[in-house]
């Protein structure tokens, strides 16, 4: 079947949908990376848009049906099951749900180019993982062309390595070390930074992204890593001393929760030591 064809074929199955199967996309999407995107419309007041592999691009409020997509690889849903061809294969299949006009729940604007066009003089928070950016690079340079200062407008937040030439003068990379600052985990880490540039505006109206990337940015890494104290060492004896103290007041206490602690106090010591450690200790008891 060629792109086209299976593009119409996807479409007749959107439009097909009952009305009352659906749902707001707002109520449609769930876990934790939405739930901290949700966050950031009901704390800040932002408009929040989804750039979906499924339908484009919506706006949270569009009524979507239930399915199953995704630009990530991976997943039996995946756009490309061939890691060889994803990155065009997946910038092929944005261009079919953003330049054609097939769906009843497409509205204005359908694609990012579209939504700088109508909203010129807006500032603009984009986030995802590399696949999903490589996917809307083309049609957010396009985009890129319709603002005046596209530096202190665009701010788009991705991890990883991967190069998007187009983009890099309005690029800005989450770091694992934020993670503590920002109190997330890595599935959460691009939203999240997000949430705090989103803040961070909303609490100083006129701050620059650029100034965002150089100065506000930086902070959370550096807090991360003055944060993350390397701790001391333990010889065996001193590891099966602690345990055997430990036992003795608390007999049930479980291994891993007792490394947890032990190494909450600032020591340090490999994890599969220390489990056999417990183990010789508490059959000696």
């Amino acid at each position: 079947m060629s792109k086209e064809a299976f593009a119409k074929s996807w479409c007749e199955f959107v439009d097909s949908v009952a009305v009352d199967d659906l749902l707001p996309a707002y109520q449609r999407y769930k876990g934790s990376h939405w739930s901290v995107a949700k966050s950031c419309m009901e704390e800040f007041d932002a408009q929040l848009w989804v750039m979906s592999a499924g339908l484009g691009l919506l706006h949270s409020e569009t009524l979507i049906p239930n399915y199953q997509a995704t630009f990530a690889s991976g997943s039996i849903d995946s756009i490309s099951l061939e890691p060889g061809s994803r990155l065009g294969a997946n910038r092929s299949w944005w261009r079919e749900l953003t330049e054609n006009k097939w769906s009843r729940i497409r509205q204005s604007p359908q694609s990012i180019m579209l939504l700088m066009q109508q909203y010129p003089n807006d500032r603009f928070v984009i986030c995802g993982s590399n696949d999903y950016i490589g996917a809307v690079e083309e049609d957010l340079s396009k985009g890129l062309e319709h603002l005046a200062y596209a530096s202190e407008q665009v701010l788009v937040i991705t991890s990883g390595k991967a190069k998007f030439d187009s983009l890099e003068h309005v690029l800005l990379r989450s770091q694992g070390l934020m993670k503590e600052s920002l109190g997330c985990n890595m599935i959460t880490l691009n939203i999240s930074l997000a949430k705090r540039v989103v803040q961070w505006v909303s609490e100083e109206q006129n701050v620059s992204f650029q100034r965002i990337k150089s100065e506000f940015t930086p902070t959370l890494v550096s807090k991360s890593c003055s944060e993350r104290k390397p701790g001391v060492r333990r010889a065996e004896m001193e590891v099966k001393a602690y345990i055997s103290k430990a036992l003795k007041q608390e007999p049930k206490v479980s291994a891993s929760a007792l490394l947890k602690r032990f190494r909450a106090e600032g020591n340090s010591f490999e994890q599969r030591r220390f489990m056999a450690a417990f183990r010789n200790v508490k059959e000696q008891q």
